[in-house]
């Protein structure tokens, strides 16, 4: 694995490393702490979201094995705008912030790692922004159950996760899929959420 090598060659170059375990539901740092450095993640999964005054919350990503959490604050030098919580059983390798430079330059693999995972998330963060300025709900609820179903499909999602990834109330999340049951895109089980051949169909993610 491409991280396991990465971590095998900051080691070998003396970098100051440790291992870090969360457990579910745990915060990894909250938005305003100073940031301490990288945090390479090799198990599991961490949500990345930030809330506003009012005290909604959005989801601005989840992130898994092979990618990297608080770059932002260690190359801006300002504190996490943003909380990471596990979602799962987490294990993170942290790169000490004044070692990041050095780890950059002794490791090709994990600067082509981190601009990959950047143009992934501007890649995304453009989809998102088309959606939530040119889409009805029931497009936004949509496109938000695919991408979750795509990051974890074993996972049961709450109303709130998929309220929160596409910018509106559960309440609203709860009355659309609803209608979209009765529509036939959806089958209900529970807190299950089923697809349908005609959700499938009418729902191509670009």
């Amino acid at each position: 694995m491409e991280l396991l090598r990465i971590i095998e060659v900051l080691r070998a170059t003396g970098a100051g490393l440790s291992t870090l375990r969360f457990r579910p539901e745990q915060v990894i740092y909250y938005p305003g702490n100073a940031a301490t450095g990288l945090y390479l993640v090799h198990e599991g999964k961490v949500k990345l979201e930030r809330g506003d005054e009012w005290g909604r919350s959005q989801i601005l990503g989840i992130v898994g094995p092979g990618n990297c959490i608080g770059f932002d604050a260690v190359f801006t030098k300002r504190p996490h705008h943003h909380l990471a919580l596990a979602l799962t059983e987490v294990g993170l390798v942290h790169v000490q912030a004044g070692n990041v430079p050095d780890c950059l330059a002794k490791s090709p693999d994990l600067m082509r790692g981190l601009l990959r995972q950047m143009a992934f998330e501007h890649e995304e963060l453009q989809t998102r922004l088309g959606l939530a300025f040119g889409s009805s709900a029931q497009e936004r609820i949509s496109d938000a159950i695919l991408k979750l179903r795509e990051i974890d499909p074993e996972r049961i999602w709450t109303r709130r996760d998929i309220a929160e990834w596409a910018g509106t109330t559960p309440e609203t999340v709860t009355r659309t899929i609803q209608e979209m049951e009765k529509e036939g895109l959806l089958v209900l089980r529970g807190r299950s959420i089923l697809l349908t051949r005609k959700f499938l169909s009418s729902n191509q993610r670009h």
